[in-house]
C-alpha cells in the first residue's frame, strides 16, 4: 500500500462506502472481515483515526511475560493510515508503555503535535504480581496536525474506570473512555476509523454519539461480536 493508492477514496458521501464486501453494516457503521492493509486503499477520507491495534507477546525463561513492538509484524503500519486523514484532524492511537516513545516520535517526525494519555485502571489485572509491580496503566498517544480546531473544550490528559458494558474482548477499552476521545475531536455526522476494531467499542461509542463509523477486524469472531453490538439500542454514558 502506498500514500499514492490512499489518495484515491470513493465517494464519501455514499455510505457504506461502496466496492467492499461488507460484513455488517447499517446506517451508521460498517464493519469489514479482513486484514486492514486489503481495505484502507479503497477508503474516503475520515474526520478522526481512533484505533487499538495488537503487540506481540513472547515468554521469558524466567515466566514473565514481555510486550514488544509489533503491531501485527509491520511497525509502519499505522503510520501508513494517517493519508486517510482529513488534514488537521486527531489521530488516537492506543499502546504498551514501551511503544509510547517510538509512536510520539514517528507522528512528531509528520508534523503532528502530540501527547501521552494514561488510562489509570482501578482494577488492574494481576499478572506476574509476585514479581513485578502490577501495571495499574495503560497509554494512548494523541496526536493532531497544527491548526485543528477540535479539542472539546479543556481536556485532562488522564482517564479513570467508570461504568461500562460487558468485556467481549481481552484488550477492550471502556466504552465511556472512547466516548470521551471522539467527543473531544470530532463532531456529529463525521467520520471515524478504527483498522483494528476487536470487538467494535469505537464503532459502538461512535454510533452512541451520532459519527459514522468504519471498523476492519481480520478475526471474524470479533467481527460477528461486534456486529450484535452494533445491533443493540443506542446506548450512552454519563462521561
Amino acid at each position: 500500500m502506498t500514500s499514492n493508492e490512499l489518495q484515491k477514496p470513493t465517494n464519501q458521501k455514499q455510505w457504506p462506502p461502496a466496492g467492499i464486501k461488507w460484513y455488517y453494516s447499517d446506517d451508521a457503521v460498517a464493519i469489514a472481515h479482513a486484514d486492514c492493509r486489503e481495505i484502507l486503499p479503497q477508503l474516503p477520507k475520515v474526520d478522526l483515526v481512533l484505533t487499538d491495534p495488537p503487540y506481540g507477546i513472547s515468554q521469558e525463561d524466567n515466566g514473565l511475560r514481555e510486550l514488544t513492538y509489533d503491531f501485527t509484524d509491520n511497525p509502519e503500519l499505522v503510520f501508513e493510515i494517517l493519508p486517510l486523514l482529513k488534514p488537521t484532524n486527531a489521530f488516537y492511537i492506543w499502546c504498551h508503555s514501551k511503544q509510547a516513545s517510538f509512536i510520539e516520535q514517528e507522528l512528531e517526525k509528520r508534523k503532528y503535535l502530540t501527547r501521552c494519555l494514561v488510562w489509570v485502571k482501578q482494577n488492574p489485572t494481576v499478572m506476574n504480581g509476585d514479581k513485578l509491580w502490577v501495571q495499574s496503566t495503560e497509554l494512548c498517544i494523541y496526536g493532531k496536525i497544527c491548526g485543528g480546531t477540535h479539542n472539546g473544550g479543556l481536556q485532562y490528559g488522564h482517564f479513570v474506570d467508570s461504568p461500562d458494558t460487558p468485556r467481549y474482548h481481552p484488550t477492550q477499552k471502556p466504552l465511556a473512555i472512547i466516548e470521551r476521545q471522539i467527543l473531544a475531536s470530532s463532531n456529529v455526522g463525521e467520520f471515524i476509523l478504527d483498522p483494528f476494531m476487536g470487538s467494535g467499542t469505537t464503532l459502538r461509542a461512535a454510533k452512541n454519539l451520532g459519527r459514522k463509523a468504519i471498523g476492519i477486524e481480520i478475526e471474524e469472531k470479533y467481527c460477528e461480536i461486534a456486529a450484535k453490538r452494533m445491533a443493540q439500542t443506542v446506548m450512552s454514558l454519563d462521561i
